[in-house]
């Protein structure tokens, strides 16, 4: 028996990224609030020892995504993907019809289409979740309709909101807005917290550090254009490293696109500074924690967010953070307080707060100890659980 359907469309990456760690988090955070939480997942991945660890029961249905690509496929490819569709709202059809699921919690545009049709049917609600902004920074038709279709559509920060709300069509704002809510994603402190106290950072520091005399920056994201981290290399790290020579950035995140990981290496090794960034892949959460307890600040490139995970989890272990000003990233690092904030289309200013950071040590822990702050305030998963507990009873509640 469950009580709500998680259902999240995997990409052919096989590594595990923030919105289904978020997601996890949540559904284990459900059930201190008397909620009992299945997933239905479409690849057999990383992901799956993950919900096992968690005790979270799944279906496997395993099936690529079947909205990447449709425009551009043929006739016969468009057909495979409809039977797709197809599969994955059948399989959402029994399960909810089967286990006495009230709630289908779909993330993304591809999780939603897989399910609404089978969840509507079986007679569940359907919430739509989204987790990233679009790429143009504006709501595409696909979101729109499914914010329409949505019995409740959840962002993960208010910004992401706004921007959606702000792109939809004007005539659909007084239907869309109300169906809208913005809810941040959760994040288990006491998990850090547990991290700290039994790593200590010159531990941490000596297993993955550059060395006491080096000053170590963290860049936590899969490594694809999403993350700016070429644009990072080509128009902010040289700048920054002629100020702070013993600069070394390490970048933490699975490769998306080979190209571009290419494209990135090529540049450094053009521009003379393939010891001030390296690609330390991805690595699991606690490997993550290691570097976060051992570094001096973070820096986040990003041409495009939701809510940024690296951005709370760096604030969360007191580093201070460096970031573009996009969707999300604006709600996690408060500009002057606990880092600082360049425009999107100016990154190369994100050279002169990096120098900053990485020349004043007491300039460091005193925005880090407001990061800390910041973020343990706003993004708990308690506060996460509870609002989303909230929109499930809303939804079912009898009339």
């Amino acid at each position: 028996m469950a009580d709500v359907l998680f259902i999240l469309v995997r990409t052919p990456v096989q590594e595990v990224y923030g919105g289904e760690k978020s997601t996890i988090a949540t559904a284990n955070g459900l059930r201190a609030k008397g909620f009992r939480s299945s997933f239905l997942v479409t690849a057999r991945d990383q992901l799956l020892p993950l919900l096992d660890e968690a005790e979270l029961p799944y279906e496997l249905v395993e099936v690529p995504d079947p909205i990447a690509g449709i425009r551009a496929a043929t006739w016969r490819g468009r057909a495979a993907k409809l039977r797709d569709l197809f599969l994955l709202n059948r399989a959402v059809y029994r399960q909810v019809r089967d286990d006495g699921v009230r709630v289908v919690h779909a993330a993304a545009v591809p999780g939603f289409f897989s399910s609404w049709l089978g969840g509507k049917l079986a007679g569940a609600q359907v919430v739509f979740h989204v987790r990233t902004a679009s790429r143009d920074q504006k709501m595409r038709w696909p979101e729109e309709l499914a914010i329409l279709l949505s019995d409740r559509t959840i962002t993960v920060s208010r910004s992401l909101r706004e921007q959606l709300l702000g792109s939809g069509h004007r005539l659909l704002r007084p239907i869309l807005g109300p169906k809208l809510q913005a809810i941040y994603n959760g994040f288990d402190f006491h998990e850090i917290d547990a991290f700290r106290a039994a790593e200590p950072r010159a531990a941490c520091r000596a297993s993955t550090g550059p060395g006491a005399e080096r000053v170590s920056v963290l860049l936590v994201g899969s490594v694809f254009v999403d993350k700016g981290q070429l644009r990072f290399i080509e128009r902010v790290l040289p700048r920054v490293v002629a100020q702070v020579p013993t600069l070394r950035v390490t970048c933490l995140g699975g490769v998306k696109d080979e190209a571009y990981e290419a494209a990135c290496r090529a540049a450094l090794a053009r521009l003379g500074l393939t010891d001030h960034f390296v690609f330390g892949g991805y690595l699991p959460q606690q490997e993550v924690y290691r570097w976060y307890q051992g570094a001096d600040f973070a820096v986040l490139p990003s041409e495009r967010e939701g809510l940024p995970r690296c951005g709370v989890e760096a604030h969360a272990f007191g580093l201070p953070m460096a970031a573009t000003a996009v969707v999300g990233t604006v709600e996690a690092v408060k500009h002057g307080e606990t880092g600082f904030l360049v425009p999107n289309d100016r990154i190369e200013e994100l050279a002169e707060p990096m120098i900053r950071l990485a020349k004043d040590a007491a300039l460091r822990a005193r925005m880090g100890a407001a990061a800390e702050a910041h973020v343990r305030a706003n993004f708990s998963l308690e506060r996460n659980v509870t609002e989303i507990a909230g929109v499930y009873r809303e939804l079912t509640a009898a009339p």
